[in-house]
């Protein structure tokens, strides 16, 4: 997994998500959105995140930012990967 994170408040201190990327235990990417932070992006850190204005323009809100898996929660998720918070995988 792998989260690109933009910069919110004054002077982009704040880090919040603004692309969640997802690879399986083979190295193919099964997921890979922008997601719309909830505040205004002061700093999009371009040279580090690769994230433009554009990107996020085109991007869900992250409550909605959810891997394809089915409804049953963790006991759909592939093996190896657990909830860390709300919107945030892990590999275990």
């Amino acid at each position: 997994m792998d989260c690109e994170m933009v910069g919110v408040g004054p002077e982009g201190e704040e880090s919040v998500v603004a692309r969640v990327s997802l690879v399986n235990q083979h190295g193919r990417c099964v997921y890979d959105k922008h997601v719309k932070p909830t505040q205004p992006v002061t700093d999009y850190r371009t040279a580090v995140s690769g994230v433009r204005p554009a990107d996020l323009a085109q991007g869900g809100w992250l409550s909605r930012a959810r891997p394809p898996w089915g409804p049953g929660g963790l006991s759909s998720l592939p093996g190896g990967w657990a909830v860390c918070r709300p919107g945030c995988l892990l590999a275990t």
